[in-house]
C-alpha cells in the first residue's frame, strides 16, 4: 500500500500547473478495497469538471504504483461551509469569507486575509482583526461574509 505522505507528494506535484491545491486527503477501505478520498481546491471556484479531471489524472498514476486498478478514488470540492483541519488551510483559502471559533466561545467573521507566523488577520467592516492561532478553537468557511 502507499502511503499517505508520498500519495500527497505524488498528487502535489500532478496538481501544480493546474492552479488545483489539494486540501485533504485520507485513505480508507470501501468494500474490502483502498479507497482515497480527495478533497481539491481552486481558487476560481471548484467544479464537477475540476474534480473530473484531477480524478483521471490520479487514478492513472495510481494504477501503475499499485499494480493495479483494485481501489477507488473519491474526489470532492470543500464545500461552502468547510471545516479547517490543519494551518495550511488558512493559506489555501486567503481572500475567502471565514466565521472562526474561539476559545472563549465566540466567533469573529470576515474576509480571510492571510497568515502571518502565529496570527490569522481579518478584514472586518471595523476593520483589520489580528488573532493568534493558539485563541482559535475552529474556523470554517462563511461565503455570507463575503459580500455577494
Amino acid at each position: 500500500m502507499i502511503e499517505l505522505n508520498e500519495l500527497r507528494q505524488y498528487i502535489d506535484s500532478h496538481l501544480q500547473a493546474t492552479g488545483i491545491v489539494l486540501v485533504d486527503l485520507k485513505i480508507s477501505k470501501k468494500e474490502r478495497l483502498p479507497c482515497f478520498k480527495l478533497v481539491v481546491y481552486r481558487n476560481e471556484g471548484t467544479g464537477i469538471d475540476d474534480c473530473t479531471r484531477v480524478h483521471r489524472q490520479i487514478q492513472a498514476g495510481l494504477e501503475e504504483r499499485l499494480g493495479n486498478d483494485d481501489f477507488y478514488i473519491e474526489v470532492m470540492s470543500p464545500g461552502i461551509d468547510w471545516s479547517f483541519i490543519s494551518e495550511n488551510d488558512y493559506r489555501i483559502f486567503k481572500g475567502r469569507g471565514v466565521t472562526i471559533k474561539l476559545n472563549d466561545g465566540t466567533e469573529a467573521g470576515g474576509l480571510l486575509a492571510g497568515v502571518d507566523g502565529q496570527l490569522v488577520t481579518l478584514l472586518t467592516p471595523q476593520g483589520d482583526r489580528e488573532i493568534a492561532f493558539e485563541h482559535i478553537h475552529g474556523c470554517k468557511l462563511d461565503f455570507s461574509r463575503e459580500g455577494r
